[in-house]
């Protein structure tokens, strides 16, 4: 029998950290392709700093969305100013 709640893929959490220049501006973002790096740095500079922080063994949405609701609500608990709004 196949479950058909589980993927055959990954999902990663991803922290970006000096965005526009700032080391206090941050942005807590998921992947599925893990191509997203060039991407931000576009959008924030290519002074970046790209970290995978998490990782989740499935790509549906009500698997990978707490995790990143944590970070996200973990990283403006310690005061950075996060650049997801």
């Amino acid at each position: 029998m196949t479950n058909i709640t589980t993927s055959n893929g990954i999902t990663r959490i991803y922290l970006i950290t000096n965005c526009y220049g700032d080391p206090n501006k941050v942005y807590i973002g998921k992947t599925k392709n893990f191509t997203r790096e060039n991407n931000h740095k576009k959008k924030f500079g290519y002074n970046i700093m790209f970290t995978y922080i998490d990782e989740v063994e499935s790509l549906y949405y009500k698997d990978w969305e707490i995790l990143e609701s944590f970070w996200i609500e973990y990283f403006r608990f310690l005061g950075f100013e996060l650049q997801n709004i």
